[in-house]
């Protein structure tokens, strides 16, 4: 679920104006962010409101962070982390 002022947006509706470039926002913060997410946003898997954001934000090459949250990382999350910091 994302807020934005009396707006809430649910994940499962990609429709919605964060899906966007024309939503109008700077940075992108997805966090916490599980591992599963961040795999889907690094392979341009955009299968929910947050995973289509995060794409949005690569496309248009505005700014995303991502906090993983699951520790230690595996090699495949770090690829997955290495693709995503060599876009920009």
């Amino acid at each position: 679920v994302l807020k934005q002022e009396n707006n809430i947006f649910f994940n499962d509706d990609i429709s919605l104006p964060p899906a966007s470039g024309s939503f109008g926002i700077d940075i992108t913060f997805i966090t916490p962010c599980s591992m599963n997410t961040l795999a889907k946003i690094s392979l341009g898997i955009s299968d929910n409101l947050i995973t289509r954001a995060a794409n949005v934000a690569i496309k248009e090459k505005k700014k995303l962070l991502i906090a993983p949250r699951e520790i230690p990382f595996s090699e495949i999350y770090l690829k997955h982390m290495l693709r995503l910091s060599r876009l920009h």
